[in-house]
C-alpha cells in the first residue's frame, strides 16, 4: 500500500496480485465472479473507489490496482 497525491489530497493506494482472474477481459463486468465466488469483484468494487485498474499478464495472474482519494 502506498499513499500517493493527486496533486490535491492524498489516498490510499493498494496494488494487490491475483492468479484466479481468468478473463480480465470479463472481470470488470457488472455480477461478474471470475472465481465463482460471493465477493464483489472489480466492478462491484468500483463503486467504493476512485480509481481501479485491472492488468492480465498471461502466464502470470493479474494485477488490481485501487485508489481512493480524501475527501
Amino acid at each position: 500500500m502506498t499513499v500517493p497525491s493527486d496533486g490535491k489530497r492524498p489516498g490510499p493506494r493498494l496494488v494487490s496480485g491475483d492468479e484466479a482472474i481468468a478473463d480480465a477481459g470479463r472481470a470488470p463486468a457488472e455480477g461478474r465472479s471470475t472465481t465463482g465466488g460471493r465477493g464483489p469483484g472489480p466492478a462491484g468494487s468500483r463503486r467504493h473507489v476512485d480509481e481501479i485498474g485491472l492488468v492480465r499478464a498471461p502466464g502470470r495472474g493479474a494485477r488490481v490496482t485501487v485508489t481512493t482519494w480524501a475527501r
